[in-house]
């Protein structure tokens, strides 16, 4: 299932543990505890808890699946809270199945609580498994995992999800075809979403192959959510794969879009990493350049490498598309995402050149 946007206090059980100073990989403490539950509203309320106390750079794996001696039954949600009890990453489908499992690093000392619940309003049982180690090793480069799935509503209900680690600066490309080790049966739908669930990109059809395919440069280190749906009702299957890298994006090119809804480009966009020097200019538009087209009232936002935005347009060139420029003081990796005026449908194609 998607994942859906305190409670009663069943039970608390602290975790003391110290780091070591060593720089190795280190297991400091691995256990379980079972659990049945039911009504959590996907994990807000009716939970069962565990306290971990953590030191900054300590990594906290825990599951329903996905670790020696994990086990559940129905579909179960997992959340974690930091220290200032603001949730910092949940987990509701992985493992390619209705399991939960999260990877979570500290970035400052104190105590981590897990709240393990039911999807929805669902009953579920688990046997959660966890291990906190110091020394974790880098994410991984890149990666698969099954999917089988339908009547997903374009990859908003029903999905199977993935965790993945990204630094800042890098991009991670998602596919089930395109990228090596995918593959698909039927019509898929892919959504990206950061820890905090706020999704950053989606994709339906692919530009260059059959099937769903779509890039994000990450603004900051996070652990994102892979979801893996189908299209509308329909059912489909297959292998999502991912990688990420530090290359450069190009200077120039165009992409098309289409979408809808993204409240003045500010949600629901469809994005695009460029590479723009210092001193440099970049000019980007739906009309106005060459190559760039527009169907409706397009916007047209761009963001700095730390998630600022730097420029924006609605209505440019004698109508509704959009048309800016912006000209760096520091050379790095910017985004362009290409969304729609208010709620209105729009596609075309962003053409951008940053020479």
């Amino acid at each position: 299932m998607t994942r859906i946007r305190m409670a009663c206090l069943l039970a608390v059980f602290p975790l003391a543990v110290q780091a070591s100073p060593s720089s190795a990989i280190s297991l400091l403490s691995t256990d379980s505890f079972a659990y049945s539950a039911t009504q959590t509203g996907s994990a807000q309320h009716n939970t069962t808890q565990r306290t971990f106390a953590m030191t900054a750079g300590q990594t906290l794996t825990v599951g329903t699946c996905g670790l020696a001696g994990t086990a559940f039954s129905g579909d179960t949600y997992l959340r974690l809270f930091g220290p200032d009890t603001l949730q910092v990453v949940e987990s509701d489908d992985a493992c390619g199945g209705r399991g939960s499992k999260i990877v979570f690093t500290a970035p400052t000392a104190g105590d981590y609580e897990l709240r393990a619940g039911c999807f929805s309003n669902e009953s579920c049982t688990g046997t959660v498994v966890w291990e906190l180690v110091v020394g974790a090793p880098p994410p991984s480069a890149r990666g698969t995992f099954p999917f089988s799935t339908g009547n997903t509503q374009n990859a908003w209900r029903y999905t199977v999800n993935e965790q993945v680690t990204v630094p800042a600066g890098e991009t991670i490309t998602v596919g089930t075809c395109g990228v090596s080790g995918s593959s698909v049966s039927g019509d898929s739908f892919l959504r990206l979403y950061t820890s905090g669930g706020i999704e950053v990109a989606f994709n339906n059809e692919a530009n260059d192959c059959s099937g769903s395919k779509l890039s994000y440069m990450s603004l900051a280190t996070d652990t994102y959510w892979i979801a893996a749906g189908c299209y509308a009702n329909l059912f489909c299957s297959g292998t999502v794969a991912w990688e990420r890298g530090g290359d450069f994006p190009p200077t120039s090119g165009t992409y098309a879009f289409a979408t809808s809804t993204t409240d003045n480009a500010q949600i629901h966009t469809v994005n695009q990493d460029v590479y723009i020097a210092a001193g440099r200019t970049i000019t980007l538009g739906t009309c106005g350049l060459a190559g760039s087209n527009i169907v409706g009232d397009s916007y047209l936002r761009l963001y700095d490498s730390s998630g600022n935005e730097v420029a924006a347009n609605d209505d440019a060139c004698n109508g509704y598309g959009s048309n800016l420029s912006y000209t760096p003081t520091i050379s790095g990796r910017y985004q362009i995402r290409a969304g729609c005026y208010r709620d209105d449908s729009c596609s075309g194609t962003v053409a951008w050149d940053a020479p």
